[in-house]
């Protein structure tokens, strides 16, 4: 990286090398709102393969063997309660993010709490982050955490991997397979873009969290289910139950505590860590060293609206370290779609007809108060912002 971000002092890039904090200790609740809701005991079950178990329908069509099941299943619960590898060194990072502390701390109220969830964020926003730590504060993590998509299934096969199903045939004994919420016994389940589930499943999912109980296709019994419940949706539940695309009873039941996630374009203040980090994963070239990126470059980054927040912001640094030439990132190596936005840091700039008080309160509220990341935003350096800030009688830092 170039020095001008290697050493930033007030957030920024130094920030994302920081340990992380740790999200294991108990802390005091923080206001957050709860409406009411049921706490369930904890109940040991066999642990069986939650999700291998979906994976296997959608590779093969076919429903795994329960063997088949616990060989799968055992491997990726040890490896998860390890944190998922993959995403591990993000992970961290999201933890010590200064535009994430706020919603970091909502979970930390929420994990504690044994009521259903919905998580509101646009696609790239940390979604999946923010649902793996709630389970991993909460007193179900040493449970299963069991991840359900709700698009792109058809409702009869969703039906049946959720609630399950019994198989009689004459003369043979029953043959049982438990459903996802049935393996994820005692833990949580969560459930992508619950907005997507088929109107029927929202009625019976509405009526497993009044109820406690589901009843798995082929049998007349329900069956009790001591689960905790996480949504995730990228769109307006009230809008949509109003114009009838989500049962509305469902809202109320999956709405007991609610956690937004910022777009990126609301977090400027992340994307020179973020930049840095995805920077150094990158390892296109075996022999080519990273290149750095320069302030012109970091400029059109700060002003980019992100609509693909975190995972487009990936991309566009991997593409622009492939086609960097040099040892610096300039505009020109960045995607055109994001140097073409006709959006830069250079709105707070001189000339843009707002008085300089003006231009220098919009870029500290744009920075979320992060003085270094301010005067790039301005095109100054640190030491002219600071001088500025005092002449035009903004309030000293405490």
């Amino acid at each position: 990286m170039s020095e001008c971000w290697d050493r930033m002092s007030d957030g920024g890039c130094q920030k994302a090398r920081e340990p992380a904090m740790s999200l294991a200790e108990p802390h005091p609740a923080s206001g957050a709102s709860f409406g009411t809701g049921v706490q369930t005991a904890h109940t040991a079950v066999p642990v069986v393969a939650a999700k291998a178990r979906l994976d296997t329908v959608r590779d093969t069509g076919q429903m795994a063997t329960p063997e088949q099941n616990a060989a799968r299943f055992h491997g990726g619960i040890n490896a998860h309660r390890a944190g998922p590898p993959e995403t591990g060194g993000l992970d961290m990072l999201l933890r010590s993010l200064p535009g994430m502390q706020a919603v970091l701390q909502t979970i930390r109220d929420v994990a504690m709490v044994d009521v259903p969830v919905l998580i509101e964020g646009e696609a790239g926003t940390g979604v999946d982050f923010a649902a793996h730590e709630l389970h991993a504060l909460s007193p179900r993590r040493l449970r299963p955490f069991v991840m359900v998509p709700c698009s792109g299934m058809p409702e009869a096969g969703l039906a049946n991997q959720l609630w399950g199903h019994e198989r009689r045939s004459v003369g043979e004994p029953s043959e049982e397979h438990p459903g996802l919420f049935e393996s994820a016994e005692g833990g949580t389940v969560f459930l992508e873009e619950v907005r997507d589930l088929p109107h029927n499943l929202q009625i019976q999912l509405a009526r497993l969290l009044k109820t406690h109980e589901m009843t798995p296709i082929g049998r007349s019994q329900p069956r009790r289910v001591n689960v905790r419940l996480i949504c995730a949706t990228r769109f307006n539940l009230v809008q949509e139950a109003a114009e009838g695309r989500f049962h509305p009873d469902l809202l109320y039941k999956v709405r007991v505590a609610q956690i937004r996630l910022p777009p990126l374009r609301e977090r400027l203040v992340d994307i020179p860590p973020l930049t840095t980090f995805y920077l150094r994963q990158c390892r296109l070239m075996p022999d080519k060293p990273l290149p750095g990126l320069s302030d012109e470059a970091m400029g059109i980054l700060l002003g980019y609206a992100w609509p693909g927040n975190m995972t487009e912001l990936q991309s566009a640094i991997e593409f622009a370290a492939l086609r960097c030439a040099g040892s610096t990132i300039t505009t020109a190596d960045l995607p055109v779609e994001v140097c073409s936005s006709g959006k830069t840091s250079a709105s707070f700039a001189a000339g843009t007809g707002q008085t300089e008080k003006d231009r220098f309160q919009a870029a500290m509220a744009a920075a979320k108060g992060n003085r270094t990341l301010a005067a790039r935003l301005l095109g100054i350096s640190r030491a002219t912002l600071y001088r500025r800030l005092k002449e035009l009688g903004f309030a000293p830092r405490e």
